[in-house]
């Protein structure tokens, strides 16, 4: 049992869940419902849990996912949800998300409709990954350019004492050689943060990256917005160019190109002054990650390599073409 998840017994049981959706069928498309079956996606425990359903009526279903949080966050992250989907509603085109559907809170469950659908990670042809680059950039564009609504304001000051984990400190006991890069990051950051305004803020992802992008229809639907706010839109194009470079390195500089042609057709290159830092600041959550993995061999060096790549950032002039 999760004490911190307490309602994942539930969530798994596929009898206890049709008892519970039965009590929701005014907000899912699936009348007469006969019976759930469930596969566990990701689970993180203490922490979180993605569970696909699938709603069966006859010998057709519906697919739904619910998220489960600990403690009430599950609750504040459906109400963001549904401010985000309502604000989306208002433009053209429709909201390119899945559609909240109900908080419920004796699971702490976040319930959501499907998205269809192909995977960005298997446009693996260039012409088609070109395709699905252009239609990223156009959803990020879109998304950053919607009229703010009421969300959490994350500064970069913010982002980096939440990436920042372990402290500094405990990464200086096992590493002490890389001393000197860390306090210069910490150092930019700190400075940047404080010439930052939250006028520049727009509505921002918070986490996208290729793993969460389905492409259907000509356009690009974004999941996974646990981490929706109000934050600089250089967080966003920076973690997804990132994760381009990284899964695709022969054509990143082609494929960084082609996406910011597209994104700032619909955008203003404001969005991106704060590109340089946010790519250090990125690669620098990469290395706090990296250290966590304390059974990986080559722990050390990636924690280094990843510090090296960051603190290069600080040092260009422009920080997305080699």
């Amino acid at each position: 049992m999760d004490r911190k998840l307490p309602g994942l017994i539930t969530a798994l049981n596929d009898v206890e869940m049709y008892e519970v959706f039965s009590r929701y069928l005014d907000r899912i498309d699936v009348p007469g419902l006969d019976r759930v079956e469930h596969s566990l996606i990701k689970y993180k425990p203490g922490k979180r849990c993605v569970i696909e359903f699938r709603l069966w009526r006859g010998s057709s279903y519906e697919v739904y996912y619910g998220k489960l949080f600990r403690k009430n966050r599950g609750e504040v992250i459906f109400q963001n949800f549904q401010r985000l989907w309502r604000q989306w509603s208002e433009m053209k085109p429709p909201p390119l998300m899945p559609e909240p559907v109900a908080y419920i809170a004796e699971l702490g469950m976040v319930l959501q409709k499907n998205v269809q659908g192909v995977p960005f990670l298997e446009y693996d042809r260039p012409d088609n990954l070109f395709q699905a680059v252009r239609h990223a950039a156009h959803t990020l564009a879109t998304l950053h350019e919607l009229p703010k609504i009421e969300l959490e304001n994350r500064s970069l000051e913010a982002h980096f004492h939440k990436f920042a984990r372990p402290p500094i400190e405990a990464v200086l006991e096992v590493m002490p050689d890389v001393a000197e890069v860390l306090y210069r990051l910490t150092r930019a950051f700190r400075q940047a943060a404080a010439e930052e305004s939250a006028e520049s803020y727009r509505i921002v992802h918070g986490d996208v990256n290729p793993m969460q992008i389905f492409v259907h229809d000509e356009q690009a639907y974004f999941v996974d917005f646990d981490g929706v706010c109000l934050s600089h839109p250089a967080l966003d194009v920076s973690n997804f160019l990132i994760a381009l470079k990284v899964r695709f390195p022969q054509m990143a500089n082609e494929l960084t190109r082609y996406f910011l042609e597209n994104y700032l057709h619909r955008c203003p290159s404001a969005y991106l002054r704060g590109l340089r830092i946010y790519h250090a600041l990125i690669y620098f959550r990469r290395a706090m990650i990296a250290f966590r993995q304390k059974r990986h061999s080559y722990r050390e060096k990636w924690v280094h390599d990843l510090l090296q790549k960051a603190n290069s950032y600080l040092n260009k002039k422009t920080a997305v073409i080699d």
